[in-house]
């Protein structure tokens, strides 16, 4: 089997990653954490956590600090997580059974919503998780068998979670490159779905979403994640593409909403409906309008406040 190393970005910190690394006391091999250092005392969790390898990513935004943690790794599957989430206790063997095929480039796994969780939290789930539900797992599928693959609960997808992924580290590293980005799973994905590598799902690879990732849930920072996403798209094109991406935009308003909703009812309990709906909207707004800006003056400096 090959060496598996799990890289933890930590967005929450503080309780929220002790809890997280517990979840993970079972799992072998190589463990990264790169951390906040004004969330997190270093010190004190190599102590509690001596297996652990803690790293300070200082000021850099969370997909240079995935990228950052992919180069330390050394094993030859790099998977990806942040301190957001809950592992499930099978979670390592699911992802050690995704790479047993040699041809699984990258693949990722289910991620459900705790009901625990306050109304933004659930809609900032719903926009970001709530299409990789496990009760949606087969409709995920771009095809429903891959005949060439053993591993017959393997799924082949176009999309992956942006938590709760894995990759073989060599073509990930040839992919990233000198990407100013970092790691930013949408784009990598693409690059390399168009080297003709597919994406795959794993359902036992799942993890439970239960922290309050306070600065996820700003409007504020779903405007910016939205404005980063269209500037990148644009960029190095002209007036004329950034000015139909950002017609097509208007739309999006209504479009990830009403997603989101869909999303919603596999993810969440009927109770909580009506709260996580009016959430909902107001954070695929505020990322539409980004998105919007992006198109028309680039990403700016959205990919610093990704922290």
């Amino acid at each position: 089997m090959s060496e598996i190393s799990v890289v933890i970005v930590s967005i929450v910190g503080g309780k929220a990653l002790v809890e997280c690394l517990e979840s993970m006391s079972a799992v072998p091999g190589e463990c990264l954490v790169l951390l906040d250092d004004g969330k997190n005392n270093i010190m004190n969790l190599r102590e509690q956590f001596p297996s652990m390898h803690f790293i300070s990513r200082g000021k850099l935004p969370v997909p240079m600090a995935r990228k950052r943690g992919v180069e330390l790794a050394s094993g030859e599957i790099v998977a990806l997580l942040e301190d957001t989430c809950l592992l499930t206790p099978g979670w390592y063997d699911a992802v050690a059974a995704a790479f047993s095929e040699s041809r699984v480039v990258a693949a990722g796994g289910p991620v459900v919503l705790s009901p625990k969780l306050k109304g933004n939290f659930l809609a900032l789930g719903c926009g970001e998780y709530g299409r990789f539900h496990p009760d949606r797992f087969v409709l995920l599928g771009e095809e429903l068998a891959d005949v060439e693959l053993n591993a017959k609960e393997l799924l082949a997808v176009t999309r992956l979670p942006g938590n709760n992924l894995a990759y073989r580290r060599e073509p990930l590293m040839d992919v990233m490159g000198d990407n100013g980005c970092g790691l930013i799973e949408g784009e990598v994905n693409e690059q390399l779905r168009s080297r003709g590598f597919k994406l795959y799902m794993h359902p036992e690879m799942l993890v439970t979403y239960c922290m309050m990732d306070r600065d996820g849930a700003r409007l504020k920072t779903r405007f910016n994640h939205g404005r980063l996403f269209a500037g990148n798209r644009v960029t190095g094109q002209g007036w004329r593409t950034r000015i139909g991406w950002f017609l097509k935009s208007l739309l999006l308003p209504a479009v990830l909403t009403m997603r989101g909703w869909s999303y919603m009812t596999s993810a969440v309990e009927t109770l909580a409906w009506p709260k996580v709906m009016i959430w909902i909207f107001l954070m695929e707004t505020a990322w539409s309008i980004g998105e919007a800006v992006g198109y028309l003056v680039g990403a700016g400096r959205s990919l610093d406040a990704w922290h």
